[in-house]
């Protein structure tokens, strides 16, 4: 049984944005979330690791389509007027930059941060009854 807290903070722990490669997984059998980045400060990861049967690889936002796809869905439901402009903002770099200072100019940018959050949640619990894992918290 894994925790639902751990498990998103592990998502945003893989989705960070560092420079440095970050991994988390969940030990199939405990529910334990192992956290790892090559910065130096985590613990190294068990020997084992590779084996799936133990250990599941938490998947990032995009994997979980919770990247563009989901500001797509976002703005189709609060920024349907806006929708085109949404989509050329996303053909550039610095996208979720821009979107958000969109939403902030529309006063929408608490409620994006309130859609994504729920909208994270849902997918790691699909993700986890797809993966048989089962979820405390």
């Amino acid at each position: 049984m894994v925790n639902l807290d751990e498990l998103e903070f592990a998502l945003i722990f893989v989705d960070g944005g560092t420079l440095l490669e970050a991994e988390a997984y969940i030990a199939v059998e405990t529910g334990e979330v192992i956290l790892y980045s090559e910065d130096g400060e985590s613990e190294p990861l068990p020997d084992d690791i590779e084996e799936e049967e133990k250990y599941l690889s938490i998947p990032t936002k995009q994997e979980l389509g919770l990247g563009k796809r989901l500001v797509l869905r976002f703005t189709e439901e609060y920024l349907p007027a806006d929708y085109e402009v949404v989509e050329n903002i996303f053909r550039k770099k610095g996208a979720y930059s821009r979107f958000k200072d969109l939403l902030d100019d529309r006063n929408l940018l608490e409620k994006w941060y309130e859609y994504e959050n729920e909208k994270g949640r849902m997918a790691l619990c699909e993700w986890c009854e797809a993966n048989g894992i089962e979820i405390a918290g």
